[in-house]
C-alpha cells in the first residue's frame, strides 16, 4: 500500500502530460495546415497518431521532472561530515604501524 502511495504523483503528473500531448494533438490537428513549418510532417502526424502524441507526452513529462523535479528523497545523499575521513579509514595496514614500504 506505501508503494502505491509513492506512485501516485509520478502517475498522476505522467497522465496529466498525456491529457496535454492529447490536448496538443487535437489543436494541431485543427491548425496545423496554419503552421507552414509543419506542411511536411502532417500527413505523418495523420498516420502516426499514438506515436506523435505518446512522444509529445513522453517530452512532457521529461520537461516537468527537470523543471518540477519530484519531492522526497534528494537525488543525491549529502556527503558525511566527518572531518577526518580520509581515502584510507577504516583499513589496518598490512604491515606493523612503523613499517613503511
Amino acid at each position: 500500500m506505501e508503494q502505491q502511495t509513492k506512485q501516485q504523483p509520478a502517475l498522476t503528473r505522467l497522465i496529466l502530460c498525456v491529457v496535454a500531448a492529447a490536448a496538443l494533438y487535437a489543436a494541431l490537428d485543427k491548425f496545423g495546415e496554419q503552421i507552414p513549418q509543419l506542411s511536411p510532417h502532417l500527413p505523418w502526424l495523420a498516420a502516426h497518431k499514438v506515436q506523435a502524441i505518446a512522444l509529445t507526452a513522453v517530452a512532457l513529462f521529461g520537461g516537468s521532472l527537470l523543471l518540477f523535479p519530484p519531492e522526497g528523497e534528494p537525488a543525491m545523499p549529502p556527503p558525511p561530515e566527518e572531518a577526518d575521513c580520509g581515502p584510507y579509514d577504516g583499513y589496518e595496514p598490512a604491515c606493523g604501524a612503523d613499517e613503511s614500504f
